[in-house]
């Protein structure tokens, strides 16, 4: 299963929160963080996706299964 949330610069933050609805069955997620940027030869990126017509870069995974 596929999902995800976008979260703007201007609301990035020590704090930010992805919402994740909760649902049954309950599933282990691997957190994916991806990136928009004009300057995408300074990533060192493995993968990307367009959503809306912007290219987002994937720069990191967290290594452990999250359980929800």
């Amino acid at each position: 299963v596929t999902d995800y949330s976008i979260i703007y610069k201007e609301n990035i933050n020590d704090k930010a929160r992805i919402p994740i609805g909760r649902t049954e069955p309950k599933y282990y997620y691997e957190l994916r963080i991806y990136c928009s940027t004009d300057h995408p030869e300074k990533l060192n990126y493995t993968s990307s996706f367009v959503k809306d017509e912007i290219t987002y870069y994937h720069i990191y995974t967290y290594e452990e299964k999250i359980h929800f």
